[in-house]
């Protein structure tokens, strides 16, 4: 299984013409002249393994005590509890809920009877990473070990040969005044966060040129403050990709001070993505995570899922927020090879994990008196087949599955984003976009807060089921989600498949959830 960029790409190159943008690994994408699909997908069965160099495997291991996680997972979002907003260290949650030193012999011994040779063990041992030749995977593939070691063993994740991951124009001061952000770029209300203090993880495939991002943000008059890692997964790659270098541009020109981690794996496989993930979880130095990948979730294993919800799961009670692009097929998220399915209609994995926040898209149209948005046909959004529906998504008008998306933004490439990619300016549109910049304003609030605010679903729905609810989201009640080719769901007042709860009110978000943060810090000291 392979993931998909969320990218739709507007390719006006200025002054240049139009160009296509493609990757040397990626599957034929659903495109014509004005936009490209990357799509990440996943195959139900291992595909025969190309030979004949050595190939990885990893084995996602069960988490132990889920009945307990959760009832802390529930109490760390709940104002009213004594442990609101008190997160766990990586030590801590391996303690409480990692796998046993006992499961991890259990499955070493198991996979090295069959000449596997180990990799790695991960800092929180759900992820054990093996290599072997192409004949001893393919032979594995054929064995049912996951029910072997089903007291230990979540999934077990095969590479795949055959599927891969796919993914006006405004200006960062236009985004940033529209949605009043509360930092520099806001021409209309300059603000006094850049998120100086916190720490973003992009979580990606491949890499990006620097002079790339340094040229877009000194050409946007974006002055960085903050530091920029570059942390290598499963080797490095130098395959250079655009879904990674606008996640750094974006994140970038909105929180400015905020040091950026950017953990490359070196292809779109699910399986380096789960490594991906797993590592920035173990590391722990990430106060929001943002994701721009993604995959149908009808064309995913669901064990597979599993593995990386237990990841996210982690990342939840370590207090990170995660944020993911929530597709740009609307409704009809699973692609063929002919084009979108539109049979039916399916939600985008990660953004349907429940400790997930699903960045959504609408199309922005600035005027001299303000704004004006719509849901934008190709925004992502539906109910999940796999997730139920969690407590904090109540209330009338929700499936009982896990519903998406969460909040939306700008991401229609015909009102998109000014974009720079291997030495050309083109225009951008995408959730790919969205998910990045609704992640920046996240970490403005974890500035303003003094420190990790947690997952942002529990919080938006408070609000959303409060009387504040219009005085910090703009409700989007008009367009639909169905992506020009068939019946996708409706925006309407309140909640919908096609927008969430709507567009956030930048400067209004930060303050209150600074200002709730210090008086429930208050009570439980109190």
């Amino acid at each position: 299984m392979k993931l998909s960029r969320c990218t739709r790409v507007f390719f006006a190159v200025l002054a240049l013409g139009s160009v296509a943008l493609s990757t040397s690994q990626a599957a034929p994408a659903v495109s014509d002249s004005l936009q490209s699909r990357l799509e990440i997908s996943s195959a139900n069965t291992a595909s025969a393994v190309a030979p004949p160099q050595s190939v990885d495997l990893v084995v996602s291991l069960k988490l132990r005590n889920q009945e307990n996680l959760n009832r802390l997972l529930a109490e760390q979002a709940d104002p009213g509890s004594p442990i609101y907003h008190h997160y766990l260290t990586t030590a801590q949650f391996v303690a409480r809920f990692g796998p046993t030193d006992r499961a991890v012999s259990k499955v070493l011994r198991r996979f090295w009877s069959h000449g596997l040779k180990l990799v790695s063990v991960a800092p929180n041992r759900l992820l054990i990473e093996f290599k072997g030749t192409a004949a001893q995977i393919n032979a594995l593939s054929g064995l049912n070990v996951s029910a072997d070691l089903a007291d230990v063993v979540q999934s077990v994740i095969f590479p795949s040969a055959t599927i891969q991951l796919h993914s006006r124009m405004y200006y960062p001061q236009d985004i940033a005044t529209a949605y009043n952000f509360p930092n520099s770029n806001n021409v209309s209300n300059p603000g006094r966060y850049s998120g100086r203090g916190v720490t973003i993880a992009i979580a990606t495939a491949y890499t990006y040129l620097p002079s790339d991002v340094s040229t877009f943000w000194s050409k946007h008059d974006v002055h960085r403050t903050g530091h920029v890692t570059n942390i290598p997964v499963g080797g490095v790659t130098g395959q250079i990709d655009p879904e990674t270098t606008l996640d750094l541009e974006m994140v970038g020109d909105q929180a400015q001070a905020a040091n950026v981690l950017v953990y490359s794996g070196n292809n779109p496989e699910f399986m380096t993505f789960s490594l991906v993930y797993n590592r920035i979880v173990t590391d722990n130095k990430a106060d929001v995570v943002t994701t721009s990948w993604g995959a149908c979730e009808q064309q995913s294993q669901p064990s597979q899922l599993q593995a990386q919800h237990q990841i996210f799961e982690e990342a939840a009670a370590q207090g990170m927020a995660v944020f993911a692009a929530s597709g740009d097929n609307g409704v009809y998220d699973c692609n063929t090879q002919f084009g979108p399915d539109t049979s039916s209609k399916a939600a985008d994995f990660p953004s349907s994990d429940p400790n997930v926040t699903a960045v959504g898209g609408t199309s922005m149209h600035l005027t001299d008196g303000g704004s004006w948005q719509t849901a934008w046909s190709g925004s992502g959004g539906g109910v999940s087949q796999i997730f139920p529906r969690p407590s904090w998504q109540r209330g009338v008008g929700f499936a009982k599955m896990r519903n998406t998306p969460d909040v939306a933004l700008d991401a229609d490439p015909q009102t998109g984003y000014h974009f720079y990619f291997q030495g050309k300016w083109i225009n951008n549109g995408g959730t790919s976009f969205a998910a990045p910049s609704v992640a920046a304003l996240w970490s403005l609030a974890t500035e303003a807060a003094g420190g990790r605010l947690g997952p942002a679903n529990p919080i938006i729905y408070r609000i959303a089921n409060s009387p504040l609810y219009h005085v910090l989201f703009t409700d989007i009640t008009r367009g639909d989600n169905g992506d020009g080719i068939g019946g996708g769901y409706t925006a309407k007042h309140g909640y919908d498949n096609a927008t969430g709860w709507g567009t956030p009110k930048g400067g209004q978000l930060v303050d209150w959830l600074a200002n709730d943060n210090a008086a429930s810090q208050s009570r439980i000291a109190g």
